[in-house]
């Protein structure tokens, strides 16, 4: 195996060993935490977080993108610190918006026990803007161990403070607890960017706009077809939360805490590499098709096994691991499972795109996407099992056009090499 090749892997890995634990924690909670929270928590939990994953994306204008690109330090230092800049200023608006329509929001998202934590999705949405520019600095500088430290932080502190406040049966703790991990990461991956060399003395007003405005085709092309991708990823908690009773969606909303979490964190850590290594490379006019080639074979292999293991005995493993009371979550599980696993093979791989500088490509795709779930709320009232299908087969379709796409940008890519 070529030494860049074993680079690449021993990087991954490194991000990988502190993702498996990180999320090795909260899953052997996650039987105890079922049988604690009820299916109203996570109804409330589930539309909370989906929430705030549609502020993390415009909560620093998408220059996290770029952070990896300069040649200088000092310019990506900037980007990072005009990255932070954003989120402070939408941390205000969300906090003016929490105060005047609390109420009005809460009742419009078909949950009023939501209403009192609007006013914490601010400060969530800040630690995390915090947390995935200093990540990306540590990813910038090759520090994947001190990364990887960065998420263990988290879902120590998140699955302590859940634990804790499920044994004091207080009500949303889930909530409670996934800021207080953010707030323990956000701590961990300051110090750690500091010791990689990052300080907030060499940024600059006017170098900030400079190298923000070098690369203001993010903010740009980028973070209104990204919204509308979150917005995706939102809707089917939204659909199924307003079309259907509570314990239908707290039973969805635990689905997809028990796939779509462990499988996203997985996915982010391997794009982290991917993005630093196939930026490097093309700068260096170096071939990326190996390293596409091998993370397909090992990511499909890994998304297999989870597919044959959730269709065959979803309700049952469910029933058993976490309690009689999530048999439901099981049947939806068999339904989504398809779409799941084919997200955890592309997922990964869509940051080629970023790093080729192929935005508005990645954006047209995202564009189609959000139409295509939104046309969901359209369908007539049916049975959730129908509906999960209808959502499935429409995320599968879009999923195996994003792989076509990306297999295609890599190829074109490689013969300009070889042109």
């Amino acid at each position: 195996m070529a030494l860049r090749q074993i680079d690449f892997f021993r990087d991954t890995f490194k991000l990988l060993a502190g993702t498996v634990i990180a999320q090795a924690l909260p899953l052997l909670l996650q039987p105890v935490l079922s049988r604690i929270f009820t299916t109203s928590d996570y109804a409330i939990y589930g539309v909370y977080f989906s929430i705030i994953s549609w502020f993390d994306v415009i909560s620093t204008g998408r220059y996290e993108l770029a952070v990896t690109l300069p040649e200088k330090d000092e310019d990506a230092i900037n980007l990072v610190g005009g990255g932070i800049l954003i989120s402070i200023v939408l941390f205000m608006l969300m906090m003016l918006t929490a105060f005047f329509f609390h109420d009005p929001i809460s009742a419009l998202l078909h949950n009023p026990g939501l209403s009192t934590f609007l006013y914490l999705m601010p400060f969530t949405m800040l630690i995390m803007a915090l947390g995935k520019m200093l990540n990306i600095w540590l990813i910038r500088k090759e520090a994947f161990k001190q990364a990887s430290y960065n998420k263990v932080t988290q879902k120590a502190g998140e699955v302590s403070a859940d634990l804790g406040f499920g044994l004091i049966k207080f009500s949303n703790g889930l909530i409670l607890g996934d800021l207080f991990g953010r707030i323990c990461m956000g701590f961990m991956a300051y110090f750690q960017s500091v010791r990689s060399g990052f300080s907030l003395k060499v940024i600059n007003i006017a170098r900030m706009k400079s190298i923000m405005s070098r690369h203001r085709q993010l903010p740009l092309f980028n973070s209104i077809p990204a919204l509308m991708n979150t917005s995706a990823t939102l809707f089917p908690v939204l659909l199924i939360s307003s079309k259907y009773a509570q314990d239908v969606s707290g039973s969805f909303n635990f689905t997809r805490l028990v796939l779509m979490v462990p499988m996203s964190f997985l996915a982010y850590s391997i794009s982290q590499v991917l993005f630093q290594r196939v930026t490097k490379n093309r700068n260096a006019q170096a071939p990326i098709r190996h390293i596409i080639i091998i993370l397909i074979r090992n990511l499909g292999l890994l998304a297999l096994i989870l597919f044959v293991i959730i269709f065959a005995g979803g309700p049952q493993l469910f029933s058993f691991i976490f309690g009689k009371n999530w048999h439901m979550a099981g049947e939806f599980a068999r339904i989504m499972v398809f779409s799941f696993s084919l997200q955890f093979l592309v997922s990964p791989l869509s940051i080629t795109l970023a790093a080729m500088e192929k935005i508005r490509l990645y954006s047209l795709w995202q564009v189609l996407y959000f139409f295509a779930i939104g046309s969901l709320f359209l369908v007539p009232p049916i049975p959730v099992t129908r509906m999960l299908i209808l959502l499935t087969a429409i995320e599968v379709f879009f999923y195996l056009l994003y792989f076509v796409i990306i297999l295609r940008v890599v190829r074109q890519y490689e013969k300009s090499l070889n042109g």
